[in-house]
């Protein structure tokens, strides 16, 4: 399991036994969101410094540092659909309350795609199991499904 906390300090806890087995500095200010990547040893956090981290597991480190938005990541979604996997670029999602979601490779990190259309600030983003859509939530009242193409 991974946490995160309001110091910025980013924990992975053994789940049998309930105690940490490793903490990453790095956040500025809190952590709001973490997600681990399908290979078990990549983990994305977000939080109230506008950016995204990557990190190694194995190196203990960060691996990439997005300056990802302009306002505060509200959620981090790895891609786990196999179809996406087989035919070449997994993403990963992030929100944020400055009223985008966006798309990054999972090879190099670089930008995809921008979903702007919210009037409000974005508190959530989903991709669909099948990998063919993104759901966003926002304060505006509204949620948008997206089609990845």
């Amino acid at each position: 399991v991974v946490t995160g906390d309001l110091g910025g300090v980013v924990r992975v806890w053994d789940i049998r036994s309930g105690a940490p087995v490793l903490a990453l500095s790095g956040h500025i200010k809190q952590v709001l969101c973490a997600d681990f990547h399908p290979n078990g040893y990549i983990v994305a956090t977000g939080g109230g410094d506008n950016i995204v981290r990557v990190w190694d597991l194995r190196k203990k480190a960060a691996a990439h540092t997005l300056p990802a938005h302009q306002k505060l990541i509200s959620s981090v979604r790895f891609d786990r659909c196999d179809a996406v996997k087989r035919g070449g670029q997994r993403v990963l999602l992030t929100s944020s309350y400055d009223c985008v979601a966006k798309m990054w490779s999972n090879l190099d990190y670089s930008l995809v795609k921008t979903l702007s259309g919210h009037e409000g600030r974005v508190t959530g983003a989903e991709l669909s199991p099948n990998g063919q859509y993104v759901a966003t939530a926002s304060f505006d009242r509204t949620w948008k499904l997206w089609s990845r193409e």
